[in-house]
């Protein structure tokens, strides 16, 4: 090899090498605003924790939720759907709508609607008073049981052991979301259940 040839093939090699080391820095900077991003984003991830009074401590991470976090929010879902009034129906839909996965928000909306205007015709109060909870981790869910009142026009018209089970979804985040309430009759699942049942 002549001293012309070595002297282009190294001028050659450290133009690529100049070359491959601003494509090492160039992907270093992209990995570091992304990582930068990403911290961001998980640090201004708000979660809103519901019921408002906290008796209890409460684990919530990435697709988990504790079994105290579950009862609380599906005891708080429940009381939202089941103990209301004519005047109070439509607050208790919209808190309730707060709890609810984006993706189910419409459908549950329609239901919820629908039930608010048979509630303020009818002049219906309906009374829940919990009395045992069951939680399945693993599912992500949780059965209420408890006594339901009814009242028309003042009037007692029934009074029920019922059954609710509560369905959640957790984000990546850990932000807690409603899936579904249906009533659970003779244990299994009412398939023509609603929100508000």
């Amino acid at each position: 090899m002549s001293p012309k040839n070595g002297a282009i093939e190294r001028a050659q090699m450290r133009e690529q090498i100049i070359f491959r080391d601003k494509i090492i820095w160039v992907l270093a900077a992209s990995l570091i605003v992304t990582l930068v991003g990403f911290i961001a984003n998980i640090l201004s991830e708000k979660t809103i924790i519901a019921p408002p009074v906290v008796s209890r401590q409460y684990e919530i991470g990435s697709n988990y939720a504790n079994k105290s976090y579950l009862v609380d929010m599906a005891s708080y879902a429940v009381d939202l759907l089941k103990t209301t009034t004519p005047g109070k129906v439509d607050v208790n839909n919209k808190a309730f709508l707060k709890l609810v996965d984006p993706e189910d928000e419409p459908r549950i909306k329609t239901v919820l609607d629908a039930a608010a205007i048979r509630v303020k015709r009818d002049r219906i109060v309906t009374l829940w008073e919990l009395r045992g909870d069951e939680v399945s981790l693993r599912d992500k869910s949780v059965i209420l049981t408890g006594k339901l009142k009814t009242y028309i026009a003042d009037k007692l018209v029934s009074e029920h052991q019922k059954s609710y089970e509560v369905n959640y979804r957790v984000s990546f985040s850990g932000t807690l979301y409603v899936k579904d309430v249906k009533e659970v009759i003779d244990g299994g699942h009412d398939a023509n259940a609603s929100a508000r049942g």
